[in-house]
């Protein structure tokens, strides 16, 4: 009896083992290894919820680039490279959690998903992300962020898959920069 009772505390503690490991491997492959974020693979676990035009009938897709941080990487190093990544996935994730997914498309790219998104809502996002980045520019030891913004809203597309609203919102990243 002694010897099965250890052998059931050995296998508890094996299960235990494996589920944590288990539980490193999904946040290893889902989200950014850097930010914390959800990485292309976790955005891509959240696109397959929207498998029928109806699903992405109100939803909104925001597209984000850091345009200084190839700037900021050849003349400052990417050790501060990253940390401005880290510091904007930390606003945009902040600031949209409240509305929706915001994960890390790679790189200097950022992607937004928002559903049921109403005008309000879309400006009320911008506006955070405005003054957040304004705040964090004005730090003395922040290093100063510029971003563009590219929205598609599948409201006013009426686009049958995702990848084509955020294909959309890619290409509408705007010419001006944004920095304060």
């Amino acid at each position: 009896a002694l010897f099965n009772l250890v052998w059931l505390l050995y296998d508890f503690y094996k299960l235990r083992t494996f589920a944590e490991e288990s539980h490193a491997l999904n946040r290893a492959a889902f989200l950014d290894h850097l930010t914390g974020i959800p990485n292309r693979h976790g955005l891509d676990v959240v696109f397959e919820t929207y498998d029928s035009p109806e699903s992405l009938e109100h939803v909104a897709c925001y597209m984000v680039t850091i345009t200084n941080l190839k700037e900021i990487n050849q003349t400052m190093g990417h050790v501060v490279g990253d940390q401005m990544l880290k510091d904007f996935s930390g606003i945009l994730e902040s600031v949209g959690d409240t509305f929706g997914v915001v994960g890390r498309n790679g790189g200097n790219k950022f992607l937004a998903i928002f559903e049921n998104c109403t005008d309000d809502q879309l400006n009320t996002f911008l506006a955070r992300i405005a003054d957040r980045v304004k705040q964090h520019n004005q730090s003395p030891s922040a290093i100063s962020i510029e971003y563009r913004i590219g929205i598609a809203k599948n409201s006013e597309e009426h686009l049958a898959e995702i990848t084509q609203l955020i294909a959309l919102a890619y290409n509408r990243i705007s010419d001006e920069t944004i920095a304060h």
